[in-house]
């Protein structure tokens, strides 16, 4: 696949590989052991809300698809 060729079934694949990491992360002892609880669980709180805001955001190329489609 090309750049920027984003396939619709993509996002989901993103959504599930992101989230797959994140909760290994999580519950990762060594990881817990090196860097802490308290860092494990602020990062992957804010790792998803990230993921919230981004998905959110209309990019401009979305937006002319959109205004000649709807």
């Amino acid at each position: 696949m090309r750049a920027g060729s984003m396939q619709a079934n993509d996002k989901f694949t993103l959504h599930r590989h992101l989230y797959s990491a994140l909760n290994a992360l999580r519950e990762s002892e060594a990881m817990r052991s090196i860097q802490g609880d308290d860092f494990i669980d602020l990062y992957c709180a804010v790792k998803e809300d990230e993921y919230r805001e981004f998905q959110e955001i209309i990019t401009p190329r979305e937006r002319e698809i959109l205004m000649f489609n709807v």
